[in-house]
């Protein structure tokens, strides 16, 4: 079959897509194994979900970043970490402060 035929044939595209992509398959093939092929689950759900879970636990950032795959801190960040917990952020920021309260001082 020579070229112009094919795009006759009706074809769309020149090069067809052989295999899934990674999300394809997670959403077609391992949710479907599991019977969650109907839940409202993704791939880049599961990615939000364990990049945030991974960023509460205070993950080093960039074994986080390399863990999914992503070529810059900024994609794994601003895009699919979710805010981090009031609980976590005051107790990060409230004991590294240089502010320090002492009870037991007289007011």
């Amino acid at each position: 079959m020579g070229i112009l035929d094919y795009a006759d044939s009706g074809q769309k595209n020149l090069f067809q897509k052989d295999k899934m992509s990674i999300g394809d398959w997670f959403s077609r093939k391992f949710l479907a194994e599991l019977s969650l092929a109907n839940a409202n689950w993704s791939f880049h759900t599961l990615r939000h979900t364990v990049i945030t879970q991974l960023t509460d636990k205070q993950v080093f950032p960039y074994f986080v970043k390399e863990l999914v795959g992503h070529k810059h801190n900024s994609i794994t960040y601003d895009i699919y970490a979710g805010k981090p917990p009031m609980k976590v952020l005051l107790e990060e920021c409230v004991s590294k402060s240089i502010i320090v309260i002492d009870d037991d001082e007289e007011r």
